[in-house]
């Protein structure tokens, strides 16, 4: 509760993560047409069960269901379909996440689970 705190008992990959490596130029900030869980961690909770603005085919950016296969996750972990959404592992410009970067949004995606 309060104003849509997120869970302090799960890793900030909203503070840590995706406002510093994603939300640059026209990736994942403010006005972002492919997702822009980078602006605002209210603006990630509102991708929570939200198709990839790409398609089905690209998969739930938050997927409630299955909260590790959230393409938040697996675009950064290389276990998207390159043929189905985007052939880039993300962050843009070879600078891939972390095994420990990766945790962290796991843990911090577990706190939407069904």
């Amino acid at each position: 509760g309060g104003g849509g705190a997120l869970d302090p008992n799960v890793c900030d990959a909203y503070g840590t993560i995706f406002a510093q490596k994603c939300s640059g130029g026209n990736c994942h900030g403010a006005g972002a047409i492919n997702g822009n869980f980078a602006e605002s961690a209210e603006a990630a909770l509102d991708l929570v069960d939200q198709v990839s603005t790409r398609g089905e085919a690209c998969g739930v950016y938050i997927d409630p269901t299955d909260t590790e296969n959230s393409l938040i996750l697996t675009m950064t972990n290389g276990e998207s379909d390159p043929g189905a959404c985007f052939p880039v592992i993300m962050p843009l410009g070879g600078d891939d996440l972390s095994p420990d970067e990766q945790d962290c949004i796991t843990d911090w995606l577990s706190q939407f689970a069904n």
